[in-house]
């Protein structure tokens, strides 16, 4: 049996997800001495169980080029990264773009996991 849901539908949906994976009830954000990086931990900050780590363009050095193109842009836990995709597809990454921009009011242009950051990170260096 097939179900159609519209592409709203889908949006809340994920939304909700969002809401309840990465709830600010749990969830601590960290500054950097710059305030060009956060880091966004749930539960026990000694822990360093991060879910997801907000950078600008600012946080690189001047000579490192990889992430011109792709800053601001967030590093979501693999885990977490991997689920969204296997539950949502790419669906899920707009509206976290938006869904991040109202919730921490940052523009962000690319979400990425970690695993996508350390791939960036050896070709593009």
């Amino acid at each position: 049996m097939k179900y159609l849901i519209t592409e709203q539908q889908l949006e809340s949906y994920v939304w909700k997800y969002l809401d309840r994976v990465f709830s600010s009830d749990s969830m601590i954000s960290y500054n950097d001495s710059s305030n060009t990086a956060t880091m966004y931990v749930i539960g026990d900050p000694d822990e360093e169980d991060d879910r997801m780590t907000y950078y600008t363009c600012e946080y690189f050095d001047d000579d490192v080029l990889w992430h011109k193109d792709i800053c601001p842009f967030v590093v979501v836990d693999k885990d977490y990264f991997e689920r969204l995709d296997n539950y949502f597809g790419d669906v899920w990454k707009d509206v976290f773009k938006k869904w991040f921009e109202v919730r921490e009011g940052k523009h962000i242009k690319t979400v990425l996991s970690y695993s996508n950051l350390d791939l960036f990170n050896t070709t593009m260096s």
